[in-house]
């Protein structure tokens, strides 16, 4: 016999109908574990895949329709992937031959209104886990509504102890009355009472059980730093921040959601400490870490630590400022910005950035503007939006100039000479950087005049005389390895290699590359560990060892082409060519470089389109005459030679601005 007992509500309702016979058997429904029965077989149903969710929404509405596919998506990821919810819509759908499907996906789209919308006939998927909330403990409770004050919907388990320890809330009996027409979550107390903070601690876990038992919360093993996590369903979340708003003040719930963004800050201070260590800080007055624990996590494992925190880091920038807190969104940004910036997220720190920056208050302390506003430049410099960066730099050295910042101001003029320089405007970056180098005596000092200098060594490199530029770089190189980050001596040991191979200097090169690359990994840096293999293959391509050259291309590749937006790295395609112009394949060089050359166009950069003309005009000469083209590759009366000779002389430049292979180059 198979006995179905469905939505248990306790174990005591269970036992007495447990059949006792040989052969027979009981399959139990649940909101709880019913943790009390033992010798039993649990399975938690997880919400469906969304392949799964799609297939049943687009069953029971009948909304077969192959263009509304990615909107049924939506509306499946909208609804959690709940199967309840899932019914809800899907009968919305069904019923009402007036709602479109954009016009469902549109109104689940406002989280706060989303559990108003899943509410159709006697189904309510509001009433479906409040049913879960109205046993709740005290303690459990309150842990349960204050876990909406979580910035996203997956958190280590101190997140639950501080919600629990900071803040006060009114002692009450389980779940009565209502709000607003809806059943409210219960009333609760504080989870702290006597005994200290361990007592606190295991009356948090004693809640979080409880949270768990009742299948609002779900537990989903240790990250990759160790820590346990745990996950709110997304409909479950906008519950709890509706009991919230409910029954604790909007000054309490503010202050709480402030001190857990405060305890993001102070640990994203101390993995960001041990991440790259010599790094400029963003904060100089962190707030105390909550748990011993956590602190282990963030400094033992900072790569780790990060990556399982980044959305939660990313959402209490966006709850700082929702409260008003700028100052602190801002130093949290700028605690988070190295990481963002060596895993690549390069979307997610210029929003960081610029929510950070947005109506910025003129009381609040202007040098952490100053920080943004230099973090900011770094993001549009990396992806090459070269008209955007003169007006950052200047909103930077104006903020630097206001606050008497001598170090920043020196930052400010060094990234208004790095502007002028992308855009190739060469004597304005050299007015720059002079001034930055004049700031530096002035001042006294004298790493910062090498980091002047240093610039100007990338300027002259880039201007095609790497012969001067070189013992500035190699001054840089020697002051980072002595004084700077981790990451920083890793970007500068690469520099100063790029110009080493202009110079044919390539056992020197590779030497630093080599321990430019042990450095990327340490910090794993893996686009600076990409950059390394590429610069790498052009030492191998300069010394004619074109297995290894392929061999670290190969490496290269495949990260660079994933960061880059077209999904092509225009220097990965360059190298590419010069390794195919080097073994002789110029039918295959010629596509590619002429891809190129288009790229360059739409890029706007002359000179590097200039490099890219003398490339298709030497595979254009040999294969239109059938021998190698020797002599300048600006020389020629060929359209393409004439417009790339005329790049130079507008910009001034010699053929060494081209900083051709030497294969090409002769």
């Amino acid at each position: 016999m198979l006995v179905v007992l469905d939505d248990a509500s306790s174990e005591a309702q269970v036992r007495r109908l447990l059949p006792t016979s040989a052969g027979s058997a009981a399959l139990v429904t649940s909101r709880s574990k019913l943790a009390g029965l033992p010798g039993v077989h649990r399975h938690t149903i997880p919400p469906l895949l969304p392949e799964d969710a799609t297939s049943m929404l687009a069953e029971l509405s009948g909304a077969q329709d192959v263009d509304g596919a990615g909107v049924l998506v939506q509306i499946g990821t909208l609804c959690g992937h709940l199967p309840l919810a899932l019914c809800v819509a899907a009968a919305k759908l069904a019923t009402n031959e007036h709602l479109r499907l954009e016009d469902l996906r549109d109104r689940l789209s406002d989280e706060h209104a989303r559990l108003d919308e899943l509410s159709v006939g006697d189904i309510d998927v509001r009433a479906s886990i409040t049913t879960s909330v109205t046993d709740l403990s005290p303690a459990a409770g309150v842990l349960f509504r204050r876990l909406a004050l979580a910035p996203s919907g997956d958190w280590p388990g101190w997140v639950a102890a501080l919600l629990l320890e900071r803040g006060s809330a009114p002692s009450g009996s389980r779940v009565s009355g209502s709000v607003g027409g809806r059943p409210s979550a219960p009333d609760g107390v504080h989870g702290g009472g006597r005994g200290g903070r361990g007592a606190r601690a295991g009356g948090a876990a004693r809640a979080l059980d409880e949270l768990i038992d009742c299948h609002l919360v779900e537990p989903t093993g240790r990250d990759t730093a160790g820590q346990p996590r745990f996950r709110v369903h997304s409909l479950v979340a906008e519950l709890a921040a509706e009991a919230l708003a409910d029954t604790e003040p909007v000054s309490d719930s503010d202050a709480l959601a402030i001190e857990l963004a405060r305890q993001w800050l102070a640990l994203s201070d101390v993995a960001d400490a041990r991440l790259d260590p010599g790094g400029v800080r963003g904060s100089d007055d962190p707030a105390g870490p909550t748990t011993d624990a956590a602190v282990r996590a963030a400094s033992e494992s900072p790569a780790d630590w990060f990556e399982s925190e980044r959305l939660n880091l990313v959402g209490a920038v966006h709850a700082a400022v929702a409260r008003d807190d700028r100052e602190l969104a801002a130093r949290i940004a700028l605690a988070i910005r190295t990481f963002l910036t060596i895993r690549a997220y390069d979307d997610e720190r210029e929003r960081v950035l610029r929510i950070a920056l947005d109506d910025y208050p003129e009381e609040a302390d202007q040098r952490l503007s100053a920080q943004l506003l230099a973090a900011l430049f770094g993001v549009l410099a990396q992806e090459h939006r070269h008209d955007e960066l003169p007006d950052v730099a200047r909103r930077f050295l104006d903020a630097a100039r206001r606050v008497g910042d001598g170090p920043l101001e020196q930052r400010a003029l060094s990234q208004l000479g790095w502007a002028a320089m992308v855009r190739r405007d060469f004597a304005a970056s050299l007015g720059w950087y002079e001034q930055a180098a004049e700031l530096a005596v002035a001042r006294d000092d004298r790493a910062a005049r090498t980091t002047a200098d240093a610039h100007r060594g990338v300027l002259l490199r880039n201007m095609g005389l790497p012969a001067e530029g070189d013992p500035l770089l190699a001054a840089m190189v020697a002051e980072s390895r002595e004084l700077g980050s981790r990451r920083s001596t890793c970007i500068w040991l690469v520099t100063r290699a790029e110009g080493l191979v202009d110079l044919d200097l390539f056992d020197e090169a590779r030497a630093l590359l080599d321990e430019a690359l042990a450095l990327a990994r340490e910090v794993r840096d893996d686009l600076g560990e990409a950059h390394c293999h590429l610069a790498l293959a052009r030492v191998h391509l300069g010394r004619g060892a074109l297995v290894d050259a392929t061999t670290e291309y190969e490496s290269a590749r495949p990260r660079l082409d994933a960061h880059a937006r077209s999904g092509e790295d225009l220097d990965v395609l360059r190298l590419r060519v010069d390794l195919d112009t080097a073994a002789g394949r110029w039918h295959d060089a010629r596509p590619r470089v002429e891809r190129l050359v288009a790229a360059r166009r739409a890029a706007g950069d002359p000179l590097e389109l200039a490099c890219d003309l003398a490339r298709e005009a030497r595979c254009a000469a040999h294969l239109d005459a059938g021998e190698p083209a020797d002599g300048d590759p600006a020389s020629g009366d060929d359209p393409t030679r004439t417009e790339c000779r005329a790049i130079l002389e507008r910009l001034d430049l010699e053929p060494g601005a081209l900083r051709l292979p030497a294969h090409l180059r002769h």
